[in-house]
């Protein structure tokens, strides 16, 4: 299993100390090592699993911008500050480590202009990250996973499916369908290839841009297992977002979910595929709020953030990172919800 563990040293030194003050890196639980990978997982006191995808290879492939391998850094620099206190102590969750990528990001360098091999490094990289996340959903934890391009989604769903033995749907937060044809892997084609081999039961997509899918993309949708909802559609409504979102769980139903959110939705957000319009910061959490209520969720997946896209704003961007993975872990366990009640009744 291709899994880089992380060390003490390395959590401590994206911590920044405070007297008086406990932030989650302090306290967070980690693997160092395969055995202690396994015994976190069976352990019931844990239902979320943090794991990173240092790579843009799959974004290269799809003729995007690189970037997307410095993600899962730059939220850990911020996810690991965030104070361990009663709104979100970090309990529930501990940290599995990366999927270990370096050797192919060594060879995606000798071939950064070779569409057909760096394809080739993708459909390795599939095979990385599917034996994680099938571990990982085996054991009944759901993973949270941070960074590299959007082709990751396509093992995820894969390895999510198979642990449960069943078709999954998926909710995708994104400009981009990414329905595109299966001549070779790539960022652009995560769910074709979900599709083609039988993993994907319903499909949708909210904040889709209509002036950037092609003809063939929009004609899959049927909105009866395909559906969209676009960002177009989204800025003509009077209603608010958090509203517009429960149109995709009352698409999904009662369906196992893995939810997908493109960093590229977001308004001025360092992503591979940057856009000026999209949704604000706090639209991005109030959608994430809306889909982490949604009990059937399996995987939750942040793709396509690329710091180096805009290093003036790549520090605030891991701060939001961190915050929807905050608001993701509260809202989905029921965290929040018992302490705002707490507090509802101390008043």
């Amino acid at each position: 299993m291709s899994l880089q563990f992380i060390t003490d040293k390395e959590i401590l030194a994206h911590v920044s100390k405070r007297p008086g003050e406990t932030k989650i890196g302090e306290c967070i639980s980690f693997s160092k090592n395969h055995e202690e990978f396994n015994k976190l997982l069976n352990d019931n006191t844990f239902k979320y699993v943090l794991l990173g995808i240092p790579e843009d290879i799959g974004v290269l492939a799809n003729y995007g911008r690189p970037g997307a391998s410095e993600a899962w850094q730059f939220f850990l620099s911020k996810f690991l500050n965030i104070q361990s206190n009663k709104f979100f102590d970090g309990h529930q969750l501990f940290i599995a480590g990366e999927i270990f990528t370096n050797d192919l990001m060594q060879l995606k360098n000798n071939f950064l202009n070779d569409k057909s091999r760096l394809s080739k490094i993708v459909e390795e990289l599939d095979n990385r990250v599917e034996a994680v996340i099938f571990k990982i959903c085996e054991a009944n934890k759901i993973p949270v996973i941070i960074g590299g391009g959007h082709n990751n989604a396509y093992p995820i769903i894969k390895a999510v499916s198979k642990s449960l033995k069943q078709k999954i749907s998926v909710a995708n937060i994104d400009p981009h369908a990414d329905l595109r044809n299966t001549q070779a892997r790539h960022s652009g084609n995560a769910f074709s290839f979900a599709y083609q081999e039988g993993y994907i039961n319903k499909y949708i997509v909210f904040g889709l841009h209509e002036g950037y899918n092609n003809t063939h993309i929009l004609e899959q949708f049927d909105n009866k297992t395909r559906k969209y909802i676009t960002y177009e559609n989204c800025l003509q409504s009077v209603v608010h977002i958090r509203y517009q979102a429960n149109e995709i769980n009352a698409f999904l139903q009662d369906e196992n979910i893995c939810f997908e959110f493109d960093c590229d939705s977001i308004a001025g957000f360092p992503a591979s595929a940057e856009t000026l319009s999209g949704f604000t910061p706090n639209e991005a959490r109030s959608i994430i709020m809306t889909m982490a209520a949604n009990t059937k969720i399996r995987s939750f997946h942040l793709s396509e953030f690329a710091p180096n896209i805009n290093p003036q704003i790549a520090e605030s961007a891991a701060k939001l990172l961190a915050n929807m993975v905050a608001d993701f872990i509260k809202i989905n366990s029921n965290y929040h919800n018992q302490i705002q009640k707490e507090l509802f009744d101390l008043n």
